[in-house]
């Protein structure tokens, strides 16, 4: 019985939370939901936090297993990687480590996931190190995933490096880096790419061919251009059905195609783009930023006056304008609609009479990641 249970509920992708609750007293009955490992316990964390939204209600219920399996802590972390409190996620995994418990590459993989999110590159480096200690790095998926936070974060270089020393690349791997390079300010980098990729027996797909378009037209390059659009009419690719088909309904990825349109002018093509955004209720993201100090990660919106002490966060700031060496790169804007990554970044130095609003050391580096997904 519990295995025909197992292979019914591995095809499932969604129950009725009462469906759910049913399965649930199933498995506490028949006790299953104490095994070692259950499969099915497993899966009805996934539909308590993933299918169900309901995270919280998936941590009750693995709050009740004697000794959860890695696919049990997986299903929890996996669940934060949506949630408000993606960094969570971070948490779960070091639980895991000082409790001795074992981590698979789906483990680093869904905890990277989430630290993307929040373009937590502390957190990272240190999973990057789990990663290469216990043998993961030969996992494609998972290099993948690791080479494509890093690139989110800025950290170009490292995600070079990354992808040089993976054992085994998909395509997906390709792409990631192309991707990296053209957001991250260096098209040339992405074209060669995009050049050896076919070399080496990749042949490029939508995703390969919008990180190529995008580079274009940072360079100007409209001859190459033309001939990537053609290489599209001959492959029959459909830029705007291959964002639907991946099930993307991340803005970023519809306004980065939307620009690569408008840069050739081709505004019907745009008004497609925002109709396809429409039918999926894809919503522009507002622009945030993110700060990281003394491992702890704080967002704030424009504007944002969430914060208790949000008056004196003005007046200090008011105040480092004056006080504060401040380097900023705002890359050209070249169309319609910026990309994610066309946006300020700001490092600053910031000095110890701070120490009163928050607790750093006497000198100390802040770096403002911003996360712009909108163009106006």
């Amino acid at each position: 019985m519990a295995g025909s249970l197992d292979s019914l509920l591995s095809k499932c992708t969604t129950l009725s939370l009462p469906h759910t609750k049913q399965l649930h007293a199933h498995l506490f009955t028949t006790g299953q939901f104490q095994l070692p490992i259950s499969p099915s316990r497993s899966k009805l964390l996934e539909l308590y936090a993933l299918s169900l939204g309901n995270l919280s209600f998936a941590i009750l219920a693995f709050s009740q297993i004697r000794t959860p399996s890695t696919n049990d802590w997986n299903a929890i972390i996996r669940g934060f990687i949506q949630s408000p409190n993606p960094t969570n996620a971070f948490a779960w995994y070091k639980s895991m480590i000082s409790k001795s418990r074992k981590v698979d590459a789906l483990t680093c993989s869904f905890v990277l996931k989430a630290c993307a999110r929040v373009l937590a590159r502390l957190e990272s480096i240190q999973i990057h190190t789990h990663i290469v200690r216990k043998g993961f790095i030969a996992d494609a998926l998972l290099g993948t995933t690791l080479l494509d936070l890093y690139a989110k974060v800025g950290d170009i270089d490292s995600a070079e490096k990354v992808f040089d020393e993976m054992v085994k690349r998909d395509i997906a791997s390709w792409n990631a880096l192309i991707s990296g390079f053209a957001q991250g300010s260096k098209p040339t980098e992405a074209l060669s790419l995009f050049n050896r990729m076919e070399i080496d027996g990749f042949k490029p797909n939508e995703i390969s061919v919008l990180g190529a378009l995008s580079a274009c037209a940072q360079l100007g390059d409209f001859k190459l251009g033309e001939k990537i659009h053609g290489y599209i009419k001959d492959e029959r690719l459909d830029m705007n059905a291959q964002l639907v088909e991946m099930g993307s309904n991340h803005c970023g990825d519809f306004v980065l195609l939307s620009n690569v349109y408008a840069a050739r002018e081709r505004w019907a093509d745009v008004g497609r783009v925002r109709e396809a955004m429409k039918n999926r209720d894809v919503r522009k993201v507002p622009g945030l930023s993110y700060i990281e100090g003394n491992g702890v990660i704080h967002k704030f919106y424009n504007a944002d006056k969430s914060h208790e002490s949000w008056r004196e966060i003005y007046a200090k700031l008011d105040e480092i304008r004056f006080r504060t060496d401040v380097r900023t790169l705002i890359p050209e804007m070249r169309s319609e609609m910026a990309p994610p990554t066309d946006i300020p970044i700001i490092i600053c130095r910031v000095w110890k009479d701070m120490e009163g609003w928050i607790l750093i050391p006497d000198s100390f580096a802040v770096e403002v990641s911003c996360n712009n997904n909108t163009g106006g």
